[in-house]
């Protein structure tokens, strides 16, 4: 297993630009991957400190294909936003899904999000969204990131 310590090695520089620019997302803590496992969210690389990672989630990682590293606490602390890390980070490619492939209105309630620009808000919103039942959430450019950090612990995992 590879294991990296420095915070500016290449390979973690390049997750960190590829979080900013929205090309992955970042999946913290070993509930919320294995949420986004079980939602059909495939891990590109998944970053761990030592310990963190039991060995059934290695095992169901492992088997969806994504890259593991054994990472240090600095490491860890420029993947996340968080003032003390969860210990296990996930990256993956941020599910998209077009028009087309939304349930027909008439299947169910679809909800539509304008311009909703903190990102707390919107993953609040889509975690409700969910308990309620609804098949689809709409978000119209304006919107902010339902894949961004805050989103996604707002969303409880609702977002996948």
């Amino acid at each position: 297993m590879v294991r990296i310590d420095s915070p500016t090695n290449p390979r973690v520089r390049d997750a960190v630009r590829a979080l900013r620019d929205g090309h992955l997302v970042a999946v913290e803590g070993g509930r919320a991957i294995t949420e986004a496992l079980a939602d059909g969210v495939r891990p590109v690389f998944v970053f761990h400190e030592p310990g963190a990672l039991d060995e059934a989630l290695l095992e169901r990682i492992s088997a969806a294909g994504a890259e593991v590293v054994e990472a240090s606490a600095r490491v860890m602390t420029r993947l996340s936003d968080l003032p003390s890390s969860r210990g296990v980070v996930a990256l993956a490619v941020p599910p998209r899904c077009r028009l087309a492939d939304l349930p027909s209105p008439e299947a169910s309630v679809t909800l539509l999000l304008d311009s909703v620009q903190d990102p707390m808000n919107v993953g609040a919103i889509l975690r409700s969204a969910e308990a309620f039942g609804t098949g689809a959430v709409i978000l119209t450019p304006g919107t902010a990131s339902p894949f961004s950090l805050k989103a996604l612990r707002a969303s409880a995992g609702s977002v996948f």
